[in-house]
């Protein structure tokens, strides 16, 4: 975990605005921020909301789009390995595991 160990630990509402700041900071240096930005402006790149595409034919998506989709698969669970590795063992039971 090294590379974020200066980030607390969430274990309540005391320490959120810390543990936030930091949490943010490091998935923009990441690059997945978007992946948990709620961003509307098509034109903020850094506020967008990054959202799993839809091929054109579910059915047999092009190879471009399927390389896109598992990048963007790759680059969530990114974004949800960086927060959680920083969430006490009480607060991640309550994190939904779909």
């Amino acid at each position: 975990m090294g590379k974020f160990d200066h980030i607390p630990e969430l274990t309540g509402a005391s320490v959120f605005q810390a543990w936030k700041t930091q949490i943010v900071l490091v998935l923009g240096r990441e690059g997945v921020y978007n992946h948990v930005s709620d961003g509307m402006d098509p034109t903020d790149f850094a506020e967008l909301a990054s959202h799993l595409l839809t091929p054109a034919n579910p059915v047999t998506p092009t190879s471009d789009e399927r390389k896109l989709i598992q990048d963007w698969l790759k680059d969530d669970a990114i974004a949800k390995d960086i927060i959680c590795c920083r969430l006490s063992p009480a607060i991640l039971q309550l994190v939904p595991q779909e």
